[in-house]
């Protein structure tokens, strides 16, 4: 005993551990499944916070402008005619429009804009060169408004056309709904450039350079306008893949057929709408921190006159990230809930292990040796099985990070799902004709998309951030358990030690 006493207390936790080889696998076991609980938690944590961002980056970094509608100062009745007869009267706008120049202007005058896109949508109908109707993706068959709609003319050939200033920044594409996959982004400056659909592209055996033409239905003819008369030449541009789901209230206006084109293209087949400019126009800041000053300088400078509103709407946001909200919290108090259980369990071995010891702590106390080495000595055997059991957990914990993961996100998702419908991103409507009719507006173009699930992927990874703070956690856990243990060999004299044991 006295040659022992004489040891370090470094080379008698050396020896202790490798003799004592069934507690220490205990122990090995018990700081592996805490270390790895808690590093695959911090990782997951961190891969949530990264998710997040990114879906506020995507969805949450714009604000919207559009012309004030709802204002009665800024209509008129004006007299409408046909066939150079008055036919009644019409209400027309006559607020400022909205229109690129306004756009650009904004832009200069506004700190944090990294880009906008106006956009106006209507109908219009693809042909051939030859007059020949395009064929369009799904035919709508057993569809009721599918078949109304096809009653009317060439009514049922039409799709939805949305003039864009940048297609890039278009919302179905700035979210990831669309993607562009070939050619270029239809922008202010395009010409005859049309974006299509990769199925539409398909159907009709076209490609990036190849010609067609638009027209406006038949239903719109009057004696001032046929619709011959808006027979349009475009060229494809540019060719686009839904990534999400989508629905349309017509299989006409479905996403696989929808064409993104400039706005003197749309007026070009609408000639009726060429004054009235775009209904919306979509801002995306390049810090989604500062939207709330920068919507604030936009309406001081711009909505004096009341022309128009600015809107910055995060509900999709908070729609979109509610299940990794919800995964979050989940992950804490898991981990929470570990290292509670797992810190009272790693006390009760301990502990359990001085009480076997305690004869052996009184003969090196009552030899001389002071209670700091013999407490040093249960540390660093503590110490040592936790930093096989913590580099062993890294690649434990990478295996079981990612799968933890997904299984959080899924359950997280599951209690999240009640209600919330499809996001869609209409624009602002027209106002209806002095008939009384509805007229088809930008509205009634605007796609539900199923939300995008890949804004919400997660990808866990176990970086030496993540493991050094596991780690430094880890420690500090151990120590403070070492030192609950040690508390009664503290507290006793080496007389009191060896008498109780006796």
């Amino acid at each position: 005993m006295r040659k022992e006493a004489g040891m370090s207390f470094a080379k008698r936790a050396v020896l202790y551990v490798a003799r004592k080889r069934g507690k220490t696998l205990t122990l090995f076991l018990i700081l592996l499944v805490i270390a790895t609980a808690a590093l695959s938690g911090i990782a997951v944590r961190e891969a949530v916070a990264t998710a997040q961002l990114n879906v506020r980056e995507a969805l949450g970094g714009t604000f919207t402008l559009q012309p004030n509608m709802d204002d009665p100062s800024k209509w008129e009745s004006r007299e409408a005619s046909a066939g150079g007869v008055v036919a009644g009267t019409q209400q027309v706008f006559t607020g400022e429009r909205i229109t690129n120049d306004l756009g650009e202007r904004i832009m200069g005058e506004v700190d944090g804009i990294k880009g906008f896109n106006a956009s106006w949508s209507n109908a219009g109908v693809p042909q051939t060169l030859d007059g020949e109707f395009l064929e369009l993706v799904g035919d709508g068959e057993g569809d009721l408004a599918d078949a109304f709609l096809q009653s009317y003319g060439d009514f049922g050939k039409t799709v939805s056309l949305t003039a864009a200033t940048d297609t890039r920044f278009d919302a179905y594409f700035a979210k990831g709904y669309l993607e562009l996959i070939e050619g270029d982004p239809v922008r202010h400056d395009s010409g005859n450039g049309v974006l299509v659909s990769e199925k539409f592209a398909e159907l009709n055996g076209l490609s990036v350079g190849d010609a067609f033409t638009l027209k406006q239905s038949d239903v719109y003819d009057s004696a001032e306008l046929k619709d011959t008369d808006t027979v349009t030449e475009v060229r494809v541009q540019g060719i686009f893949r839904e990534v999400a789901e989508s629905t349309a209230g017509f299989s006409g206006w479905s996403a696989s057929n929808t064409m993104y084109c400039t706005y003197d293209t749309l007026t070009s087949v609408r000639p009726t709408h060429k004054e009235d400019g775009f209904d919306q126009i979509t801002f995306h800041v390049d810090d989604p921190a500062d939207l709330e000053r920068i919507v604030a300088d936009v309406e001081a400078g711009y909505n004096g006159s009341d022309d128009f509103t600015v809107s910055a709407d995060n509900g999709e946001v908070e729609s979109v990230t509610a299940p990794l909200e919800n995964m979050d919290r989940l992950v804490l108090w898991l981990v929470a809930g570990v290292l509670v259980c797992g810190a009272a369990v790693l006390a009760l071995v301990l502990t359990a292990r001085v009480r076997d010891r305690m004869h052996e702590s009184g003969v090196l106390l009552s030899l001389g040796v002071p209670r700091g080495r013999i407490v040093g000595q249960y540390l660093v055997e503590a110490f040592l099985v936790a930093a096989l059991a913590f580099a062993v957990s890294v690649p434990v914990s990478a295996g079981v990070a990612q799968g933890l993961g997904d299984g959080l996100l899924e359950y997280a998702s599951e209690r999240g799902a009640e209600g919330g419908a499809g996001l869609g991103a209409g624009g602002a409507g027209r106002a209806g004709d002095a008939s009384g009719m509805t007229v088809v507006d930008s509205s009634s173009f605007g796609l539900d998309f199923e939300p995008n699930t890949n804004l919400t992927d997660i990808r866990v990874t176990v970086d030496g951030r993540s493991a050094a703070i596991a780690f430094g956690a880890g420690f500090a856990l151990v120590a403070a358990a070492v030192a609950c243990s040690s508390a009664p060999l503290l507290r006793r004299t080496p007389k009191e030690i060896l008498g109780k044991m006796s």
